[in-house]
Protein backbone atom coordinates (compact mmCIF):
# COMPACT_ATOMS: atom_id res chain seq x y z
CA UNK A 1 0.00 0.00 0.00
CA UNK A 2 1.10 3.56 -0.88
CA UNK A 3 0.83 5.97 1.72
CA UNK A 4 -0.24 9.74 0.32
CA UNK A 5 0.14 12.23 2.46
CA UNK A 6 -1.73 15.94 1.42
CA UNK A 7 -0.29 18.83 2.81
CA UNK A 8 -1.20 22.54 2.29
CA UNK A 9 0.89 25.33 3.35
CA UNK A 10 -1.52 28.98 3.82
CA UNK A 11 0.57 32.04 4.42
CA UNK A 12 0.23 35.89 3.57
CA UNK A 13 3.17 38.32 4.73
CA UNK A 14 2.69 41.72 5.84
CA UNK A 15 3.87 43.52 2.96
CA UNK A 16 5.54 47.08 3.43
CA UNK A 17 4.51 50.28 2.12
CA UNK A 18 6.46 52.31 -0.45
CA UNK A 19 8.70 53.93 2.21
CA UNK A 20 10.76 57.01 0.88
CA UNK A 21 14.71 57.53 2.67
CA UNK A 22 12.42 60.54 3.37
CA UNK A 23 9.66 59.16 5.32
CA UNK A 24 12.01 57.92 8.14
CA UNK A 25 11.02 59.61 11.46
CA UNK A 26 7.87 60.40 10.69
CA UNK A 27 6.41 57.79 12.57
CA UNK A 28 4.24 56.40 9.30
CA UNK A 29 2.77 52.75 8.65
CA UNK A 30 5.77 50.61 7.80
CA UNK A 31 2.95 48.25 6.29
CA UNK A 32 0.70 48.71 3.54
CA UNK A 33 -2.22 47.99 5.35
CA UNK A 34 -5.26 48.46 2.65
CA UNK A 35 -3.22 46.34 0.02
CA UNK A 36 -2.96 43.59 2.61
CA UNK A 37 -6.59 43.62 3.50
CA UNK A 38 -7.48 43.70 -0.36
CA UNK A 39 -5.44 41.06 -1.00
CA UNK A 40 -6.48 38.76 2.12
CA UNK A 41 -10.06 39.10 1.08
CA UNK A 42 -9.46 39.28 -2.28
CA UNK A 43 -7.40 35.13 -2.03
CA UNK A 44 -10.59 34.37 0.82
CA UNK A 45 -12.95 34.90 -1.92
CA UNK A 46 -11.22 32.90 -4.78
CA UNK A 47 -9.47 30.32 -2.42
CA UNK A 48 -9.24 29.84 1.27
CA UNK A 49 -13.50 30.20 1.76
CA UNK A 50 -14.27 27.89 -1.31
CA UNK A 51 -11.14 25.53 -0.73
CA UNK A 52 -11.61 25.01 2.92
CA UNK A 53 -15.13 24.17 2.58
CA UNK A 54 -14.69 22.14 -0.03
CA UNK A 55 -12.16 19.93 2.42
CA UNK A 56 -14.45 19.80 4.84
CA UNK A 57 -16.96 18.36 2.28
CA UNK A 58 -14.34 15.94 1.50
CA UNK A 59 -13.44 15.25 5.22
CA UNK A 60 -17.29 14.71 6.07
CA UNK A 61 -18.13 12.15 2.84
CA UNK A 62 -14.94 9.96 2.57
CA UNK A 63 -16.04 8.37 5.88
CA UNK A 64 -12.16 8.70 7.03
CA UNK A 65 -10.36 7.46 4.15
CA UNK A 66 -9.68 10.98 3.24
CA UNK A 67 -7.01 12.95 5.25
CA UNK A 68 -4.95 16.58 5.08
CA UNK A 69 -2.43 18.11 7.05
CA UNK A 70 -2.29 21.84 7.14
CA UNK A 71 -0.08 24.98 8.30
CA UNK A 72 -1.16 28.05 9.05
CA UNK A 73 1.41 31.09 9.18
CA UNK A 74 1.23 33.36 11.99
CA UNK A 75 1.19 36.18 9.83
CA UNK A 76 -1.64 34.53 7.78
CA UNK A 77 -3.59 33.60 11.19
CA UNK A 78 -3.53 37.45 12.56
CA UNK A 79 -4.85 38.62 9.20
CA UNK A 80 -7.34 36.42 9.46
CA UNK A 81 -8.56 37.49 12.79
CA UNK A 82 -8.61 40.93 11.65
CA UNK A 83 -10.01 40.99 8.49
CA UNK A 84 -11.98 37.87 7.83
CA UNK A 85 -13.02 36.09 11.46
CA UNK A 86 -15.69 34.18 9.65
CA UNK A 87 -13.42 32.57 7.64
CA UNK A 88 -10.96 31.09 10.91
CA UNK A 89 -14.47 29.35 12.11
CA UNK A 90 -14.12 27.44 8.98
CA UNK A 91 -10.84 26.58 9.63
CA UNK A 92 -11.71 25.40 13.60
CA UNK A 93 -13.65 23.18 12.14
CA UNK A 94 -11.25 21.59 9.34
CA UNK A 95 -8.75 21.50 11.72
CA UNK A 96 -10.76 19.71 14.71
CA UNK A 97 -11.93 16.69 12.32
CA UNK A 98 -10.36 13.40 13.20
CA UNK A 99 -8.80 13.25 9.92
CA UNK A 100 -6.59 16.44 9.75
CA UNK A 101 -3.73 17.58 11.30
CA UNK A 102 -2.25 20.78 11.71
CA UNK A 103 1.55 21.30 11.73
CA UNK A 104 3.72 24.08 13.63
CA UNK A 105 5.96 26.56 12.26
CA UNK A 106 7.73 29.52 12.76
CA UNK A 107 5.06 32.48 13.78
CA UNK A 108 6.33 34.98 11.29
CA UNK A 109 7.55 32.80 7.89
CA UNK A 110 10.94 33.83 8.66
CA UNK A 111 14.25 32.18 8.04
CA UNK A 112 15.60 32.34 11.30
CA UNK A 113 16.28 28.64 11.01
CA UNK A 114 19.63 29.66 9.23
CA UNK A 115 20.71 32.96 11.27
CA UNK A 116 19.37 33.06 14.36
CA UNK A 117 18.72 29.87 16.88
CA UNK A 118 17.44 32.23 19.61
CA UNK A 119 14.69 33.94 17.81
CA UNK A 120 13.93 30.91 16.04
CA UNK A 121 12.79 28.95 19.56
CA UNK A 122 11.11 32.38 20.41
CA UNK A 123 9.25 32.09 17.20
CA UNK A 124 8.47 28.36 17.49
CA UNK A 125 7.32 28.98 20.99
CA UNK A 126 4.84 31.93 19.80
CA UNK A 127 3.26 29.75 17.21
CA UNK A 128 2.40 26.90 19.11
CA UNK A 129 0.79 29.03 22.26
CA UNK A 130 -1.38 30.41 18.78
CA UNK A 131 -2.61 27.20 17.63
CA UNK A 132 -3.07 26.09 21.22
CA UNK A 133 -5.07 29.30 21.98
CA UNK A 134 -7.15 29.54 18.56
CA UNK A 135 -7.58 25.60 17.42
CA UNK A 136 -6.40 23.70 20.74
CA UNK A 137 -3.64 21.43 19.17
CA UNK A 138 -0.42 20.96 20.05
CA UNK A 139 1.49 20.37 16.50
CA UNK A 140 3.96 17.21 17.21
CA UNK A 141 5.17 17.58 12.90
CA UNK A 142 7.15 21.05 11.97
CA UNK A 143 7.25 22.67 8.80
CA UNK A 144 10.26 24.95 8.68
CA UNK A 145 9.54 28.34 6.52
CA UNK A 146 9.82 26.93 2.52
CA UNK A 147 10.89 23.47 3.60
CA UNK A 148 13.70 24.65 4.38
CA UNK A 149 15.69 21.81 6.25
CA UNK A 150 19.29 20.54 7.04
CA UNK A 151 20.74 18.37 9.58
CA UNK A 152 21.39 20.89 11.97
CA UNK A 153 18.28 22.39 11.87
CA UNK A 154 16.61 18.96 12.47
CA UNK A 155 18.51 18.82 15.39
CA UNK A 156 16.98 22.08 16.79
CA UNK A 157 14.11 21.01 16.14
CA UNK A 158 14.30 17.62 18.10
CA UNK A 159 15.11 19.07 21.02
CA UNK A 160 12.68 21.53 20.70
CA UNK A 161 10.22 18.50 21.16
CA UNK A 162 8.84 17.35 17.83
CA UNK A 163 8.99 13.90 16.53
CA UNK A 164 8.89 15.14 12.87
CA UNK A 165 9.60 17.72 9.78
CA UNK A 166 8.75 17.93 6.17
CA UNK A 167 11.78 18.38 3.67
CA UNK A 168 11.91 18.88 -0.01
CA UNK A 169 12.59 14.73 -1.87
CA UNK A 170 15.25 16.73 -3.85
CA UNK A 171 17.21 14.00 -4.60
CA UNK A 172 20.65 15.98 -6.88
CA UNK A 173 20.90 17.18 -3.66
CA UNK A 174 20.53 14.46 -1.72
CA UNK A 175 22.37 11.53 -3.27
CA UNK A 176 22.43 10.35 -7.21
CA UNK A 177 19.98 7.97 -8.35
CA UNK A 178 17.98 8.28 -5.52
CA UNK A 179 14.43 7.53 -4.21
CA UNK A 180 13.27 10.30 -2.13
CA UNK A 181 9.54 8.64 -1.11
CA UNK A 182 9.95 7.24 2.05
CA UNK A 183 10.17 8.12 5.45
CA UNK A 184 14.20 8.77 7.23
CA UNK A 185 15.30 9.62 9.89
CA UNK A 186 17.60 12.26 10.90
CA UNK A 187 21.10 10.46 11.30
CA UNK A 188 21.73 11.95 15.12
CA UNK A 189 18.16 11.55 16.05
CA UNK A 190 16.55 8.38 15.19
CA UNK A 191 13.33 9.33 16.69
CA UNK A 192 13.19 12.36 14.72
CA UNK A 193 11.28 11.26 11.19
CA UNK A 194 11.75 13.20 8.03
CA UNK A 195 8.60 12.88 5.67
CA UNK A 196 10.28 14.04 2.37
CA UNK A 197 7.93 16.28 -0.90
CA UNK A 198 7.50 14.83 -3.79
CA UNK A 199 8.31 17.97 -6.26
CA UNK A 200 7.58 16.38 -9.89
CA UNK A 201 4.09 15.16 -8.63
CA UNK A 202 3.47 18.05 -6.01
CA UNK A 203 4.04 20.66 -8.97
CA UNK A 204 2.21 18.88 -11.53
CA UNK A 205 -0.72 20.32 -9.41
CA UNK A 206 0.60 23.60 -8.36
CA UNK A 207 2.82 25.03 -11.59
CA UNK A 208 2.12 22.75 -14.63
CA UNK A 209 -1.89 22.29 -14.01
CA UNK A 210 -2.89 24.62 -16.48
CA UNK A 211 0.05 24.88 -18.27
CA UNK A 212 -1.87 24.78 -21.88
CA UNK A 213 2.09 24.04 -23.30
CA UNK A 214 2.56 21.09 -20.95
CA UNK A 215 3.09 18.05 -23.15
CA UNK A 216 0.77 16.43 -20.67
CA UNK A 217 -2.01 18.95 -20.36
CA UNK A 218 -5.14 19.08 -19.66
CA UNK A 219 -4.28 16.74 -16.57
CA UNK A 220 -7.31 14.48 -15.49
CA UNK A 221 -8.18 12.65 -12.56
CA UNK A 222 -7.40 9.63 -13.88
CA UNK A 223 -3.99 10.93 -15.48
CA UNK A 224 -2.52 12.21 -11.89
CA UNK A 225 -3.90 8.80 -10.04
CA UNK A 226 -1.97 6.80 -12.71
CA UNK A 227 1.49 8.75 -12.03
CA UNK A 228 0.40 7.84 -8.28
CA UNK A 229 -0.12 4.47 -8.20
CA UNK A 230 3.26 4.09 -10.60
CA UNK A 231 5.21 4.67 -7.96
CA UNK A 232 4.66 0.91 -6.62
CA UNK A 233 6.84 -0.19 -9.02
CA UNK A 234 9.45 2.24 -7.33
CA UNK A 235 8.89 0.42 -4.13
CA UNK A 236 8.32 3.97 -2.34
CA UNK A 237 5.95 3.74 0.81
CA UNK A 238 5.52 7.29 1.00
CA UNK A 239 4.22 10.18 -1.32
CA UNK A 240 4.22 13.51 -0.12
CA UNK A 241 1.91 15.74 -1.66
CA UNK A 242 3.07 19.43 -0.49
CA UNK A 243 2.05 22.90 -1.74
CA UNK A 244 0.71 26.25 -1.12
CA UNK A 245 -3.34 26.14 -0.51
CA UNK A 246 -3.41 29.39 -2.78
CA UNK A 247 -2.80 26.97 -5.82
CA UNK A 248 -6.51 26.02 -5.45
CA UNK A 249 -8.01 29.35 -7.06
CA UNK A 250 -5.55 31.63 -6.70
CA UNK A 251 -2.63 30.44 -8.57
CA UNK A 252 -4.29 28.18 -10.41
CA UNK A 253 -7.93 30.09 -11.17
CA UNK A 254 -11.55 28.42 -10.99
CA UNK A 255 -11.69 28.61 -14.64
CA UNK A 256 -8.55 26.37 -14.93
CA UNK A 257 -10.76 22.99 -13.46
CA UNK A 258 -8.80 23.02 -10.28
CA UNK A 259 -11.97 22.44 -7.83
CA UNK A 260 -13.08 19.63 -10.41
CA UNK A 261 -9.80 18.20 -10.44
CA UNK A 262 -9.08 18.04 -6.78
CA UNK A 263 -12.41 16.75 -6.03
CA UNK A 264 -12.28 13.54 -8.46
CA UNK A 265 -9.04 13.03 -8.00
CA UNK A 266 -9.59 12.80 -4.00
CA UNK A 267 -12.07 10.44 -4.64
CA UNK A 268 -10.18 8.49 -7.42
CA UNK A 269 -7.51 8.40 -4.61
CA UNK A 270 -9.42 7.17 -1.17
CA UNK A 271 -11.34 4.80 -3.31
CA UNK A 272 -8.24 2.84 -4.75
CA UNK A 273 -7.06 -0.41 -3.10
CA UNK A 274 -3.48 0.77 -3.73
CA UNK A 275 -3.21 4.24 -1.92
CA UNK A 276 -4.76 5.35 0.97
CA UNK A 277 -4.26 9.20 2.47
CA UNK A 278 -2.56 9.55 5.58
CA UNK A 279 -1.59 12.59 7.95
CA UNK A 280 2.23 12.91 8.64
CA UNK A 281 1.99 11.59 12.47
CA UNK A 282 0.38 9.03 11.14
CA UNK A 283 2.74 8.14 8.33
CA UNK A 284 5.48 8.03 11.33
CA UNK A 285 3.62 5.33 13.23
CA UNK A 286 2.74 3.04 10.77
CA UNK A 287 5.56 3.24 8.30
CA UNK A 288 8.66 1.79 8.46
CA UNK A 289 11.89 4.16 7.75
CA UNK A 290 14.18 2.96 5.58
CA UNK A 291 17.06 4.50 7.34
CA UNK A 292 18.90 8.04 7.83
CA UNK A 293 19.62 10.58 5.60
CA UNK A 294 21.66 13.98 6.21
CA UNK A 295 21.66 16.85 4.52
CA UNK A 296 24.55 19.01 5.54
CA UNK A 297 23.90 22.33 3.38
CA UNK A 298 20.47 23.23 3.93
CA UNK A 299 17.81 22.93 1.01
CA UNK A 300 14.12 24.02 0.28
CA UNK A 301 11.17 23.65 -2.31
CA UNK A 302 11.74 27.21 -3.85
CA UNK A 303 13.33 27.66 -7.24
CA UNK A 304 14.69 25.01 -9.41
CA UNK A 305 17.97 24.92 -7.50
CA UNK A 306 16.14 23.72 -4.08
CA UNK A 307 18.55 25.68 -1.84
CA UNK A 308 17.93 29.06 0.05
CA UNK A 309 19.27 31.29 -3.41
CA UNK A 310 15.81 32.43 -3.38
CA UNK A 311 16.57 35.08 -0.56
CA UNK A 312 20.36 34.63 -0.40
CA UNK A 313 21.36 34.38 -4.28
CA UNK A 314 22.41 38.12 -4.77
CA UNK A 315 24.27 41.02 -2.36
CA UNK A 316 21.60 42.52 -1.80
CA UNK A 317 19.45 40.46 -0.23
CA UNK A 318 22.26 38.68 1.51
CA UNK A 319 22.86 42.89 2.90
CA UNK A 320 19.18 43.23 3.92
CA UNK A 321 19.33 39.76 5.72
CA UNK A 322 22.24 40.52 7.79
CA UNK A 323 21.09 44.18 8.59
CA UNK A 324 17.85 43.00 9.74
CA UNK A 325 19.30 40.23 12.12
CA UNK A 326 21.34 42.57 13.43
CA UNK A 327 18.69 44.61 14.43
CA UNK A 328 17.68 42.18 16.37
CA UNK A 329 20.14 43.11 18.97
CA UNK A 330 18.41 46.35 20.28
CA UNK A 331 15.94 44.10 21.46
CA UNK A 332 18.04 42.19 23.27
CA UNK A 333 17.45 44.99 25.80
CA UNK A 334 14.84 43.92 28.91
CA UNK A 335 15.03 45.79 31.75
CA UNK A 336 13.03 43.98 33.45
CA UNK A 337 14.38 40.65 32.97
CA UNK A 338 15.56 38.42 35.80
CA UNK A 339 19.38 37.97 36.29
CA UNK A 340 18.96 34.98 38.28
CA UNK A 341 16.79 33.00 35.53
CA UNK A 342 18.30 29.64 35.27
CA UNK A 343 16.52 27.97 31.67
CA UNK A 344 18.41 28.59 29.04
CA UNK A 345 15.15 28.59 26.57
CA UNK A 346 12.85 30.62 29.02
CA UNK A 347 15.70 33.42 29.50
CA UNK A 348 16.74 33.36 25.82
CA UNK A 349 12.74 33.85 24.85
CA UNK A 350 13.07 37.02 28.00
CA UNK A 351 15.33 38.64 26.08
CA UNK A 352 12.84 39.42 23.67
CA UNK A 353 10.30 41.94 25.17
CA UNK A 354 6.80 41.28 23.39
CA UNK A 355 6.36 44.50 22.55
CA UNK A 356 4.78 46.79 19.09
CA UNK A 357 8.38 47.04 18.14
CA UNK A 358 8.94 43.29 18.56
CA UNK A 359 5.96 42.35 15.97
CA UNK A 360 6.66 44.79 13.43
CA UNK A 361 10.48 43.18 13.55
CA UNK A 362 8.87 39.77 12.77
CA UNK A 363 7.08 41.40 10.32
CA UNK A 364 9.98 42.35 8.44
CA UNK A 365 11.71 39.09 9.10
CA UNK A 366 8.97 37.28 6.86
CA UNK A 367 11.11 35.69 4.14
CA UNK A 368 8.93 36.87 1.59
CA UNK A 369 10.64 40.51 1.50
CA UNK A 370 13.84 38.89 0.56
CA UNK A 371 12.23 36.98 -1.84
CA UNK A 372 10.86 40.26 -3.71
CA UNK A 373 14.68 41.36 -4.02
CA UNK A 374 15.77 38.15 -6.40
CA UNK A 375 17.17 39.15 -9.47
CA UNK A 376 17.32 35.80 -11.39
CA UNK A 377 15.49 35.14 -14.74
CA UNK A 378 13.78 32.59 -16.73
CA UNK A 379 11.02 30.74 -15.04
CA UNK A 380 12.37 31.45 -11.40
CA UNK A 381 12.30 35.35 -12.14
CA UNK A 382 8.83 34.91 -13.09
CA UNK A 383 7.53 33.44 -10.16
CA UNK A 384 9.82 36.06 -8.27
CA UNK A 385 7.93 38.61 -9.97
CA UNK A 386 4.60 37.33 -9.67
CA UNK A 387 4.02 37.60 -6.18
CA UNK A 388 6.42 40.54 -5.95
CA UNK A 389 4.56 44.33 -5.11
CA UNK A 390 7.36 45.68 -6.26
CA UNK A 391 8.03 47.28 -9.68
CA UNK A 392 11.78 45.50 -9.57
CA UNK A 393 14.25 43.68 -7.46
CA UNK A 394 16.07 47.12 -6.68
CA UNK A 395 12.91 48.77 -5.26
CA UNK A 396 12.09 45.93 -3.28
CA UNK A 397 15.86 46.22 -1.85
CA UNK A 398 15.43 50.36 -1.11
CA UNK A 399 12.25 50.26 0.37
CA UNK A 400 13.01 47.47 2.75
CA UNK A 401 16.11 49.03 3.91
CA UNK A 402 14.54 52.22 4.50
CA UNK A 403 11.88 50.50 6.77
CA UNK A 404 14.72 49.27 8.50
CA UNK A 405 15.74 51.91 9.36
CA UNK A 406 12.40 53.57 10.86
CA UNK A 407 12.24 50.61 12.72
CA UNK A 408 16.09 50.65 13.80
CA UNK A 409 15.32 54.24 14.48
CA UNK A 410 11.64 53.59 17.42
CA UNK A 411 13.78 50.71 19.05
CA UNK A 412 16.94 52.96 19.52
CA UNK A 413 14.71 55.84 20.83
CA UNK A 414 12.38 53.16 22.95
CA UNK A 415 15.93 51.74 24.50
CA UNK A 416 17.12 55.69 25.45
CA UNK A 417 14.06 56.26 27.21
CA UNK A 418 13.85 53.21 29.32
CA UNK A 419 17.70 53.92 30.25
Amino acid sequence: MLNLCLYFQLHQPYRIRRFRLSDIGKNLSCFDDARNEFLFKRIAENCYFPAGELLLRLLHESEGRFRVSLSLSGTWLSQCEQFEPKLLELYQQIISHPNTEILCETSHHTLSSLFDPIQFSKEISEHRKNILRIFGKNPKIFRNTELIYSNNIGSHLAQEGFTGCMMEGWEHLLESDFNANHIFTHPQHQNFFLLPRCYRRSDDIAFRFSNRNWSEWPLTGEKFQSWIESEKTRKSSFLGLFMDFETMGEHQGRDTGIFNFFEYWTRLAWTSSTVRFVTPSQAIQEITPVGPISTIHPISWADTERDVSAWLGNENQRTALYAAYELGKYLQYNPNQNPNQNSQHSSQHQRYPCTQEQEFYQRILTSDHFYYMSTKCSADGEVHGYFSPFSEPLEAYLEYRNVLSEIERRLQNKKENNL
